[in-house]
């Protein structure tokens, strides 16, 4: 940490150089464009995982599923694979047409709070 003295007037200040913060490592999806070997094979781990996860639901729960969050935007461009791994786990279905991608790819949560608060809006008019 490095500090400057500026002197003016009656007082002298101190200012404190703050090093930048670090910026948080990017998701792997972003590093499999840069062909990251790392990367590729944790993205796989990730898929098998969530293929598991597919599959139980589906089971359960016998609905459709809709990939959102953080991940679901950069799912679309996966959904092949990620639709071949859940094949394998699951014996019943022999297609995938209850699992879709989410609609809005980056902050779904806060189109949903806005859309409340403006239907509850629209409802005073």
């Amino acid at each position: 940490m490095r500090f400057r003295i500026k002197a003016g007037g009656p007082a002298a200040r101190i200012t404190f150089d703050r090093p930048p913060k670090p910026q948080p490592p990017a998701p792997p999806v972003l590093r499999l464009q840069n062909n990251d070997e790392k990367a590729e094979k944790k993205w796989e781990e990730y898929l098998d995982y969530l293929a598991v996860l597919i599959s139980n639901l589906r089971m359960a729960y016998d609905m459709d599923i809709i990939l959102g969050g953080e991940m679901g935007g950069y799912l679309s461009d996966y959904m092949i694979p990620l639709g071949e791994k859940v094949m394998k786990y699951n014996g019943f279905d022999h297609d995938l047409r209850y699992l879709k991608n989410c609609s809005y790819k980056k902050e779904a949560s806060a189109v949903g709070v806005a859309k409340h608060f403006l239907q509850d809006f629209i409802g005073k008019i």
